[in-house]
């Protein structure tokens, strides 16, 4: 069967090859912040290039997919692993934890291992040793029927806090922590229920809740602001267009990715650190034109923008040499490998070009 060439190239270009951007020196890595990186690519990069892994850092780094770089390099740093409250929390580490939990129990935190979402079956084998306060709000679905067997040993703050037990707190509204509840969108239809068991801390937390708009809305006396600029959610311009602009917390207005048309009409008032962490591809134009604006702290986080590499590339002696090895943006696509990919599927199916 003969695939023209083009085809393939154009096939080629959907696969996932990255590489090290060519303009980051590699003698700069700071292997720490390269470890917490949450780009898919950095599972690769590191069996690549042994000497930039970083237990501290890939132990704190709890992407999906790491679990077989970290298992390599976890046997051969067992000695100088200190971190085993994190080994416990981390979702990849369980295959590390139930070896050492054989070899030396003494090792494991089981208040950490209690809320870690793979270690459900672990823990089902040793029940006596969970941390119900930590376990009430572990995040794996299967929690819930364990708990619904244990109604006694539940911690209610805890589980106030877990998104995925709204019907179990439904049966027992007077165990409920309304202020942990408050900032969880699929518990809205219960928090409009029941406005009066809120306080100002629950109102604070309701401020943050992406499906709490309308009701925010209805009750502005009671919207903690500083909240509300976390909320990344395109209705949430409405509320901010009702308050006086110097009420506002413009360091984290100026980060929300929803509101760069209310920065637009306030540059006065705009933290250029705050937008420098501004996700928005929009907030780039409003950078690039005020960078005679922005100081050391500025150019630190928009280290962390990965829409920000074509301007810490112009700008080499401004970059945070520490903080950008976290910026997913640091690993590009390889299209020179791409290439190489498509011509030689070319070669197999169709023979030597």
């Amino acid at each position: 069967m003969y695939i023209p060439l083009d085809v393939l190239k154009h096939i080629a270009s959907f696969l996932p090859r990255y590489k090290l951007a060519d303009w980051l020196p590699k003698d700069k890595i700071n292997s720490y912040y390269l470890c917490l990186n949450q780009h898919p690519y950095l599972a690769t990069f590191l069996q690549e290039n042994r000497d930039n892994v970083n237990m501290t850092g890939l132990i704190e780094n709890f992407s999906p997919g790491l679990g077989p770089v970290l298992e390599a390099y976890f046997n051969l740093s067992i000695d100088k692993i200190k971190e085993w409250r994190t080994v416990c929390k981390n979702p990849n580490a369980i295959s590390m934890v139930e070896k050492y939990i054989e070899i030396d129990p003494n090792l494991i935190d089981w208040w950490s291992l209690s809320v870690n979402p793979n270690a459900i079956p672990l823990l089902e084998k040793d029940m006596d040793r969970i941390s119900w306060v930590q376990f009430s709000v572990n995040k794996n679905p299967n929690t819930i029927s364990i708990l619904e067997r244990n109604l006694d040993r539940i911690c209610w703050d805890s589980l106030s806090s877990n998104p995925n037990a709204i019907p179990l707190l439904e049966k027992n509204l007077d165990k409920v922590y309304w202020s942990y509840l408050s900032e969880y969108p699929n518990a809205i239809h219960l928090l409009e229920k029941n406005l009066d068991k809120l306080d100002d801390r629950a109102w604070s937390k309701l401020s943050k809740n992406s499906n709490a708009i309308s009701l925010l809305e209805k009750h502005l006396n009671k919207v903690d602001l500083n909240e509300l600029c976390f909320m990344e959610h395109p209705d949430v311009l409405r509320i901010f267009e009702k308050i006086p602009p110097d009420r506002l917390d413009w360091f984290w207005l100026s980060a929300n990715s929803y509101c760069l048309s209310l920065v637009e009409k306030h540059l006065n008032r705009v933290s250029w650190s705050g937008l420098c962490y501004n996700k928005n591809p929009n907030a780039i134009p409003i950078i690039e034109k005020n960078l005679d604006k922005f100081n050391k702290c500025a150019w630190s986080s928009l280290s962390k923008n990965p829409n920000a590499m074509h301007l810490l590339k112009k700008h080499p002696d401004k970059v945070d040499w520490s903080v950008i090895w976290r910026n997913p943006a640091i690993f590009e696509v390889d299209k020179e490998q791409q290439m190489k990919d498509a011509m030689e599927l070319y070669q197999a199916l169709n023979g030597p070009k």
